[in-house]
């Protein structure tokens, strides 16, 4: 079993924080224009077990604006920790994103399963069923939608494990910094990979 970092009692600071500065960034910018998003330099690379610069820098960068291009991308995060869920759904919506919260494995798979997901994040060790299990089962109906884990189980083979399930990303709590980066970086993949496909058929 990986290496479990402590219960994540010290991000509910960092969100208050990154509330702060989201009202600071919205009072600068008024209530008529979008805030910009720009992705961090770094996010960890799936298969090759490094962090790899992606460009940009969103040190202390909060989106919480709905894009002008249309609505609020769901995403589905799954844990069996009350105060990560709590913290996570309040992080999404900072972000921009719509949180869609499940406590379970079941509840997870009946949201995955009900389409209109955007994105999923999985806990590795959960105590119903591992996260690498509920990756394998929603493989198993939907290769396209991306996946990553956010999880404290942070050996190199617990990472691994996750990626070879069909994740696209594995970040290890308690990182926060390259949270939001990820999460973006993973959903415009998706999105510029529909378009691809959508131009290819039209073709």
């Amino acid at each position: 079993m990986g290496e479990i970092m402590p219960a994540p009692t010290h991000f509910l600071k960092k969100v208050g924080l990154l509330r702060i500065e989201l009202e600071r960034d919205l009072s600068l910018v008024g209530g008529d224009h979008p805030a910009v998003s720009h992705h961090d330099k770094t996010s960890w690379i799936e298969g090759q077990g490094r962090y790899q610069d992606i460009g940009g820098n969103c040190e202390g960068e909060m989106t919480a604006m709905t894009s002008a291009l249309g609505a609020r991308k769901r995403i589905l995060f799954v844990d069996d920790d009350e105060e990560t869920r709590e913290m996570m759904n309040a992080l999404l919506g900072i972000y921009g994103y719509e949180p869609v919260i499940a406590s379970s494995v079941d509840d997870a798979l009946e949201h995955a399963m009900g389409g209109g997901i955007d994105l999923c994040i999985l806990d590795h060790w959960m105590t119903e069923l591992n996260g690498i299990d509920l990756c394998n089962k929603i493989r198993a109906f939907d290769a396209r939608t991306p996946i990553m884990f956010y999880s404290g189980a942070g050996y190199e083979a617990d990472i691994q494990k996750g990626l070879n399930a069909g994740a696209q990303a594995y970040l290890v709590k308690p990182d926060i910094e390259h949270l939001k980066p990820t999460i973006d970086r993973l959903i415009d993949d998706a999105v510029d990979q529909y378009s691809s496909n959508n131009v290819s058929f039209s073709l």
